[in-house]
């Protein structure tokens, strides 16, 4: 699987670019994904779930997650949702989550995507799609699930509204529009359900047919056609406000809507400036150092996307960052050994220099080298999460910006908050039913053998049990932890007994099946000497 990227996006960003998939940084955009607008408007449907793990101020939204809330349910108090994040830079070249789609639920994997607006994934019906990490959603399967008709604005195809998107490599998607209850996240997080614009893909092509999640979760800021999350902003029974975070670690994250998880952090939230008006999730970059040397000043618009794999910057940023960075790490000083554009570090990165990045000339924060260098395969092989784009390229801060990061994106205060943090880790999906309605129960974990008691114990309960009522004895040994046993069990435990005596290596430890097997093996050998006598 290949780097991910927004195709056209670092260069000339501008509200005509709404490329909806992410591909490789060689590719241009054919076609756009059509009008987005033609998106039947819905209406927020939603139940009411118990459950919380969160402990937070409604007024700020923000939250903390206790120990007992590590499964991270949905915070009814606070109407906080929550939901696990998987991927990885290296095996996946990209983040996902888990959607719930319908009744009864169909789990759909989709990329989780800030650079666009659409939630699709491929359906059953479809005539050529992949094989991916679920099976593809079946329309007829959901008794909530509906058609979107054609209507005006809409691209009409078979008498369904439909989508577009193609690529001049030959990537491509295409298919219907549907409208069916959704679910952020898996069924142990108990998110609120809402009812939204899906699409439901009849043909893939290339990278799309290929990739392990099945779809992607557009989630740009708010404009024509709503998202998945305006739609669960218009949800305010269950969602406190304009507000989501990201949390990204080297494997998965966390995804949250309504409010902030602060538990993760591990420094001071630094709030910059965002600006939307675009359709994309703007900064001002205006300076980056490393060790306080000045890699640049000047890089153009610049967007955050995690949808993009890798950091894209202009040619000359490029080469200044790799320069200083190699400079630092010279002669082993960082503790790795540089080939090309990777670097063998036997005990890790931790020992590479910080990049620090000024936002809005003054808003200082620090880009983790265990992002900006993302470990290749299982070995101690990093390899940089940054690319040159070309001389006059703009900028894209990509997963490999946000990793160790609790990005906020707040569209209340139109700023985007900055936090370093240790972001929670997941690289297992729960088991998902096969009938399709939800996780299958956990197995129970084996229960440990009995352990067998001592012989001085078992004469004591004995002697016991002839003073007591034999149904009262039963009880009382039961409570103190000792097994009684019957008189025939008792003659062959004295005549075990009786062995161990002459055995001074065994030791009274309860083994009486060893006991007795090494007493059967003597009584052997004494009778094999008889007989030879």
């Amino acid at each position: 699987m290949g780097p991910r990227r927004r195709v056209g996006a670092p260069r000339a960003v501008t509200a005509a670019t709404t490329a909806t998939a992410l591909l490789l940084p060689t590719l241009s955009r054919a076609s756009s994904l059509g009008d987005e607008s033609a998106l039947p408007a819905v209406d927020a449907d939603a139940a009411s779930f118990d459950g919380t793990s969160f402990s937070a101020s409604s007024s700020t939204s923000t939250a903390n997650v206790t120990a007992a809330g590590a499964r991270f349910l949905y915070d009814a108090d606070h109407r906080i949702e929550t939901a696990r994040i998987y991927g990885n830079i290296d095996a996946f070249a990209y983040f996902y989550i888990d959607l719930l789609i319908g009744k009864p639920a169909q789990r759909v994997s989709v990329i989780v995507d800030t650079g666009s607006g659409v939630t699709a994934f491929p359906c059953k019906a479809c005539s050529h799609c992949g094989h991916h990490l679920d099976p593809n959603f079946d329309f007829t399967k959901s008794l909530t699930a509906k058609w979107s008709p054609c209507g005006s604005g809409c691209t009409c195809s078979q008498g369904h509204c439909s989508y577009s998107q193609g690529y001049t490599e030959g990537s491509s998607i295409s298919g219907w529009y549907f409208t069916d209850e959704v679910q952020l996240g898996d069924a142990l997080q108990h998110n609120p359900p809402v009812r939204m614009s899906l699409g439901c893909h009849q043909k893939e092509n290339n990278l799309f047919y290929t990739q392990k999640a099945n779809g992607i979760m557009g989630i740009r800021p708010p404009g024509r056609a709503p998202t998945i999350f305006d739609t669960l902003y218009a949800d305010k029974a269950h969602i406190n406000g304009k507000i989501f975070t990201l949390c990204l670690a080297e494997w998965g994250g966390e995804l949250t809507v309504g409010g902030v998880n602060t538990s993760h952090h591990t420094g001071d939230v630094q709030r910059v400036p965002l600006v939307t008006k675009r359709g994309f999730y703007h900064v001002a970059l205006t300076e980056m150092s490393v060790g306080g040397k000045v890699v640049g000043t000047t890089f153009g618009t610049t967007m955050i996307d995690s949808g993009t794999t890798y950091t894209y910057m202009s040619q000359a940023n490029y080469k200044s960052l790799r320069s200083l960075i190699e400079s630092q790490c010279a002669h082993g000083a960082c503790g790795g050994t540089l080939t090309g554009t990777c670097w063998d570090a036997p005990k890790g990165v931790s020992k590479f220099p910080f990049v620090e990045m000024t936002f809005d000339h003054r808003i200082k924060t620090r880009w983790d080298p265990r992002a900006y260098l993302y470990r290749k395969g299982a070995g101690n092989k990093f390899c940089y999460g940054f690319e040159n784009d070309g001389p006059h390229a703009n900028t894209v801060l990509g997963a490999s910006w946000m990793m160790y990061k609790d990005v906020i994106f707040d569209l209340q205060s139109d700023t985007v908050g900055i936090a370093p943090a240790e972001c929670p880790s997941y690289r297992t999906r729960p088991d998902f039913g096969a009938d399709g309605e939800g996780p299958d129960p956990v197995t129970p974990k084996p229960q440990p053998k009995p352990v067998r008691t001592p012989l001085s114990e078992i004469v004591a309960a004995a002697d016991q049990k002839t003073k007591d009522d034999d149904d009262d004895d039963d009880d009382d040994i039961e409570k103190t932890g000792k097994g009684g046993k019957d008189d025939d069990e008792e003659d062959k435990d004295e005549d075990e007994d009786k062995d161990k005596d002459k055995d001074k290596d065994e030791d009274e430890d309860g083994e009486e099946e060893k006991d007795e097997d090494k007493g059967e093996d003597e009584d052997e050998e004494k009778d094999e000497e008889k007989d030879e006598e």
